[in-house]
């Protein structure tokens, strides 16, 4: 039936209903705006690491590698492990991230800027994720189109899984986000490496691999040569630069509002390690699905399809339908965690802020779970706009990345002001542009994530610096009371609150 054994799509329906179920449930853990956006800051190390593992492993993400691996080599695994990266600068900004005591990115932005920085990254911020969220139903729809030899088309997998992920992120908020991220966790971790075996024996392990594919599919840096086109090379300099981007697009993504529900600072640190590590271990089991595909289907016209094929071939009946769940699972977790960022951003940082003011807690929180509607609607018009997971991936990493110099730069830099951060981003859009219209189309190495913010990031960070020493310095009071918080540890609220500097709640 559809490419699926009965057996598969009773365990699919099942899935369904226990997240709903969870949604329910969570519910009765949301009465107030806090509970619903993040958690009430309640959550300890093993919900953080499994909240980060499972946000932060979408279904797009095996997808990702896998096509990634079978495009490049083993040189495409960078795609995922250039999180990995900038791992340690991140353990050591959670803390002032955690300090920050605030219930969204915009907050940020808020707090530390002024002239229209927040409603601008609002806006945008909404775009991103309606970016993020047409990635993550795009991968989706590829994996059950894989597995069923394309008798579930895309569109009906991005219909279904918009609504059941709307149902119970809905619902449930950040709660219900991460209790899903706990079990399609496990389900991925489990189900990812049940391919290795059969697939292994398939190619003929590495013998098999080594007889077919050529040495720099084995390189974890694909060495580049004078005949070697630049847009299909992952050398050092594409590693180096995708850290780079890949680490400001972290700090700007909405996703920041995620580590606030943390119920403090060595709570988040471990459990944000852990949950991270974890999935690069998981990386390694896609790139040999990557890998092993390419051997077994040699000729794919589009790559990314080669997770859902592996999957449909080489997983016995019954877990074929739990793995269509745990991607259903990890898009549908990762989307309801998306929709709750959205909806709060919208919530408080426009519509309260700006529209509706002065509202009970129990308005804003029914206005927020409204928005999420909106947001799976965007999300499912942006999925029909990009054809490969890995050029939205790729557009929503630049989107952000333009904006991570004013967030990372303001964290340390006093002197930083407002127009140091507008110069920041309309300097790096603008160069963005140029060379993605004018230079990209006669030289698609200019179409490149790496090559592309080798250009954009310095000129953001040369600008950020010019223009705030030449422009007037920010209010000393908004200043105070920014890197006040930054300096006053998570549970020493009382500090803030005598010296008049606020916020009272942690």
């Amino acid at each position: 039936m559809h490419g699926l054994a009965i057996s598969d799509i009773i365990i699919l329906f099942a899935y369904f209903a226990l997240l709903i179920v969870i949604g329910i449930l969570s519910h009765k853990k949301v009465t107030n705006q806090s509970d619903f956006y993040i958690g009430g800051r309640k959550f300890g190390k093993f919900l953080i690491m499994m909240q980060q593992f499972g946000a932060g492993t979408s279904n797009t993400h095996p997808i990702l590698v896998a096509g990634a691996v079978y495009t490049f080599g083993m040189a495409g695994i960078w795609y995922s492990w250039l999180y990995m990266l900038f791992t340690p600068i991140m353990f050591l900004l959670l803390p002032i991230i955690r300090r920050m005591r605030i219930y969204t990115t915009a907050d940020f932005f808020d707090l530390r800027y002024g002239k229209g920085i927040a409603p601008f990254f609002s806006i945008s911020s909404l775009a991103s994720v309606s970016v993020a969220t047409g990635t993550i139903l795009i991968g989706m729809g590829q994996v059950v189109e894989g597995m069923t030899g394309g008798k579930i088309p895309l569109n009906t997998t991005v219909l279904v899984a918009g609504v059941v992920g709307l149902l119970y992120g809905c619902i449930g908020g950040m709660v219900a986000a991460a209790f899903a991220d706990c079990i399609q966790g496990f389900l991925i971790v489990a189900l990812s490496f049940m391919l290795l075996p059969p697939m292994w024996v398939k190619v003929g392990g590495f013998e098999g691999l080594h007889n077919v594919l050529p040495p720099e599919m084995f390189s974890l840096a694909m060495p580049s040569s004078p005949m070697a086109d630049p847009a299909k090379t992952i050398g050092l300099f594409a590693i180096f630069m995708l850290f780079i981007n890949g680490m400001l697009s972290n700090l700007a993504e909405g996703t920041v509002q995620t580590l606030q529900v943390a119920k403090d600072e060595s709570t988040l640190q471990w459990g944000y390690l852990f949950g991270i590590m974890l999935k690069r271990v998981c990386t390694v089991g896609w790139a040999f699905v990557g890998l092993f595909s390419l051997v077994i289907w040699p000729k794919l016209d589009n790559p990314e399809l080669c997770f859902g094929m592996a999957a449909k071939q080489f997983l016995p009946t019954g877990f074929s339908g739990l793995m269509v769940a745990a991607m259903f699972a990890a898009g549908m977790s990762t989307v309801s965690a998306l929709q709750v960022i959205a909806s709060a951003i919208f919530t408080r940082n426009l519509y309260a802020k700006y529209f509706v003011k002065n509202k009970p807690d129990s308005h804003y929180l029914l206005v927020a779970r409204l928005a999420g509607l909106a947001l799976v609607v965007a999300g499912t018009i942006t999925a029909y706009q990009f054809a490969s997971v890995t050029k939205s991936v790729e557009f929503w990493w630049k989107l952000t990345a333009m904006i991570g110099p004013a967030m990372l730069i303001g964290l340390f830099f006093y002197r930083g002001n407002s127009w140091g951060a507008w110069a920041s981003i309309v300097v790096s859009f603008g160069i963005w542009f140029y060379l993605d219209r004018y230079l990209g189309p006669t030289d698609p190495k200019w179409k490149t994530v790496w090559y592309q913010s080798a250009v954009y990031i310095p000129a953001a960070v040369v600008s950020y610096f010019v223009v705030s020493l030449l422009t007037k310095p920010e209010d000393e009071n908004k200043l105070a009371r920014f890197f006040a918080r930054l300096n006053t540890p998570v549970g020493q609220e009382q500090v803030l609150v005598e010296a008049g500097l606020e916020p009272k709640e942690g």
